[in-house]
């Protein structure tokens, strides 16, 4: 059954051209909800793929965690070892480590480990997700060599609501959020927060056993709350002010694999995250000034090893950027950012330190109404040593109103991971890896009376150096610059949508089929070289299928997600999985109060998979909510 299906949803992706052939002739055009831009991760970073969340996604979302929206609206594939536990991303073939997440403008990546878990953010407290391919650490900074995902919190000026959200589903999942929003003209203040328990105890077959008898996932408890605190000033039209304050707090347990008698391991991740951002526009000109608090606290215990850390990592961020438009064709950017990290950890000898400055400079040109380009340059300082210079260059050409050509290139660079120096086994010789990646696109957009079809299809290359990796030496496990990371691929990204009145129906499909292999080795008749990197799908694919009306919508996904290689010789995989999920609402108004009601089911086949070996996913679940807002 799952074959088929695959196969009937490869079918429907590749049958979407010819339905843009059978739409009406243009008279009137139907244009999607744009949403104006200042940052300069956007603005000088043409030629790059960049998809933001849709907004029926991002509202069916709305209970989930970062991890899984990523999951249900981009090509990025998410490694989760379970249902709310520890989940990273990796982009076109990259690793963890390799991901950028901002934070309206501060990076938030760890500084020990150099990832961040997704599943620690959740959708609600952000108002706006987009995700940047290829990775530019002249755009992004140290570490974007795969690609980023920014965040962005939006003013609530002459704005006012209180908003209330309770929601229960399978395996003891109970949530509960309420949103307080107050603004005027001059200042605003919203408060966000919310309270989530749940069992986590799913139900799998344990094919290690004689018996492959249906067990029940033990000691995967799992609470987690948090805050979000903003407020802004309007000095006067030209100049605003905004503080933010982000609380997050999880406690979980940490499940046995399958075939593992038990596990009394838990971990508590806490972070406080407090943010100052200034902004001053003119007609030609504006300036952003950032200042950052990060703090982070981790606690792992395993009482029957005995193996047990607690880290506590610090960062501060400064930054100040200048937006310049030199004339109707040209605009400018240049800035400086510092970034100091402090970490103190039970696995260092001693506590680290880490400090960055780094100057960055953008230029956007529209030579005419056809073609524009940018470039990017950075240098980075840290700790008084200069750094490898990262760049990036990109062009869009527009050949007619339907066809767009892209293009871009950089050059990038990531820092070894506190962890990967300071370890008790670190290697503090390290150098840190480079990444050359190239990038062509190919946009068709056609807009109809009532429809709108975008096509695009992105094919890329990268290559990473020095690419650092822990293995075992001398009994003991040690980071070295092992790995010479070659990653090419395509992709394909279809959107069709229909809008009549009330009514819109729309069709999205997405796929893309990538080799990341290994391209050096240091032993003779090596069986991993040329090999796909292990946990790294070759294939993967989704599709979405929506219809609203009034205050209801209805919407189908699926997503396929080919096997992963578990061993680096290729000899075992993990198997492929097909995933189908049904999401419908309707909103309702009574007077002055409006009614949200959600059903949402997960994996409605019942189909049992893994993301990652002997790690148990949930299968058929449920999730209901109600909210009310004022």
């Amino acid at each position: 059954m799952k074959k088929v299906l695959a196969f009937a949803g490869l079918l429907w992706l590749s049958c979407m051209q010819l339905l843009a052939q059978t739409l009406p002739a243009d008279t009137v055009q139907y244009l999607p909800n744009f949403i104006a831009r200042s940052q300069r991760f956007e603005s000088f970073n043409i030629g790059a793929k960049m998809v933001r969340a849709d907004s029926l996604v991002k509202l069916i979302a709305q209970h989930d965690n970062l991890a899984q929206l990523l999951s249900y609206n981009s090509q990025v594939f998410v490694r989760a070892y379970g249902p709310n536990q520890i989940a990273t991303t990796s982009f076109r073939g990259a690793g963890a480590q390799h991901t950028a997440v901002l934070w309206n403008g501060v990076n938030l990546q760890n500084s020990l480990m150099g990832q961040t878990d997704f599943s620690l953010l959740p959708v609600g407290f952000i108002d706006d997700i987009s995700v940047h391919y290829g990775g530019n650490s002249a755009l992004y900074g140290a570490g974007a060599i795969g690609g980023a995902v920014i965040l962005n919190n939006a003013p609530a000026f002459n704005k006012q609501s209180i908003s209330y959200q309770i929601g229960a589903g399978s395996f003891g999942l109970m949530q509960q959020r309420l949103t307080l929003t107050f603004g005027n003209k001059k200042c605003y203040f919203k408060a966000r927060t919310y309270y989530q328990t749940a069992k986590n105890n799913i139900e799998y077959h344990d094919y290690t056993s004689a018996e492959n008898s249906l067990q029940k996932l033990a000691h995967a408890q799992q609470k987690s709350y948090g805050l979000m605190l903003e407020s802004g000033f309007m000095i006067n039209p030209k100049q605003e002010i905004n503080l933010r304050y982000w609380l997050g707090f999880t406690d979980r347990n940490i499940p046995p694999t399958i075939g593992m008698a038990f596990n009394n391991a838990y971990q508590i991740d806490e972070f406080n995250r407090l943010g100052f951002e200034w902004k001053r526009a003119t007609n030609k000109t504006r300036w952003i000034g950032r200042l950052a608090f990060v703090n982070d606290y981790l606690n792992y215990n395993d009482p029957t090893t005995y193996n047990s850390g607690i880290s506590f990592s610090k960062t501060i961020v400064s930054e100040l950027e200048n937006t310049i438009q030199i004339n109707l064709k040209t605009g400018l950017n240049f800035g400086i950012n510092y970034t100091g990290n402090f970490a103190q950890s039970s696995g260092y000898i001693q506590n680290a330190s880490r400090n960055n400055l780094a100057s960055f400079l953008s230029l956007n040109n529209n030579w005419n109404n056809k073609f524009k380009t940018t470039a990017n340059l950075r240098q980075d300082i840290v700790d008084g040593v200069f750094q490898p210079y990262t760049a990036g260059i990109g062009a869009d050409y527009k050949w007619n109103q339907y066809l767009n050509f892209t293009v871009n290139a950089n050059k990038s660079f990531r820092l070894p991971t506190l962890n990967d120096l300071y370890w008790v086994t670190g290697n503090p010789n390290l150098l840190p890896e480079k990444g050359y990646a190239q990038e062509l696109g190919l946009i068709v957009k056609r807009t109809f009376v009532h429809a709108y079809i975008n096509l695009q299809f992105n094919v890329f290359n990268r290559q990473i150096n020095n690419w650092i990796l822990w293995q075992p030496y001398g009994g003991t496990w040690i980071p070295q610059n092992l790995l010479e990371v070659w990653s090419r691929g395509i992709e394909w990204n279809t959107r069709y949508t229909y809008c009549y009145n009330k009514f819109m129906f729309s069709l999205r499909g997405d796929i893309s089929y990538l080799l990341s292999t290994n391209q050096k080795t240091n032993l003779p008749n090596d069986a991993t070289l040329g090999k796909q990197l292990i946990y790294i799908p070759r294939l993967t694919y989704q599709s979405w299928l929506s219809v609203t009306c009034n205050n209801t919508y209805f919407s189908i996904n699926q997503t396929y997600t080919g096997y992963r290689f578990t061993s680096s010789d290729n000899t075992s995989f993990v198997n492929d999985y097909l995933l189908l999920n049904v999401f419908t609402g309707k909103s309702f108004q009574f007077k002055k109060v409006k009614v949200d009601a959600k059903i949402h089911i997960n994996n409605i086949l019942n189909n049992e998979y893994q993301v990652l070996p002997s790690r148990p996913m949930p299968m058929r679940n449920f999730l209901f909510s109600l909210g009310f807002t004022i």
